[in-house]
């Protein structure tokens, strides 16, 4: 079990508040699913490796768009659970958030990659290649 440095009555006490305090659990889960959808990235690494002569550039940028997203948002959801000790650098949400915002920036903003899938989306549109993107 990860302690993250926690007392043994810090963690008790947490996991008290975690039974009881019932508005929390579901964002619990929802950070839950939130990471499983980061699978998306593996998908894309099986299509772009069956396909190699394919251009793989709208499938890499949806995928790293959605990923930065979605790991913002766990974290945003998760110092909400923290409150005022998700800032903390005590303990670790603080760290994720910004390795969370880096995401989102590094390689290449989201709001760049948003721009490159609608080059490409259009591009196809217009040329008449229009076709649903499989990933």
């Amino acid at each position: 079990m990860l302690d993250y440095g926690l007392t043994e009555e810090q963690r008790a006490m947490f996991i008290v508040a975690m039974r009881t305090f019932d508005a929390s659990r579901p964002g619990v889960a929802a950070q839950a699913v939130g990471i499983a959808q980061g699978a998306l990235v593996y998908a894309t690494a099986r299509y772009v490796d069956s396909n190699p002569k394919e251009r793989p550039t709208i499938y890499s940028a949806m995928s790293k768009c959605f990923a930065g997203d979605v790991a913002m948002q766990v974290t945003t959801d998760a110092v909400q659970v923290f409150g005022g000790y998700g800032y903390m650098r005590d303990y670790p949400i603080a760290k994720y958030m910004r390795d969370a915002k880096i995401m989102q920036i590094y390689e290449g903003t989201n709001q760049i990659q948003r721009e490159e899938i609608s080059k490409i989306l259009i591009g196809e549109h217009v040329a008449g290649q229009a076709q649903p993107a499989h990933v």
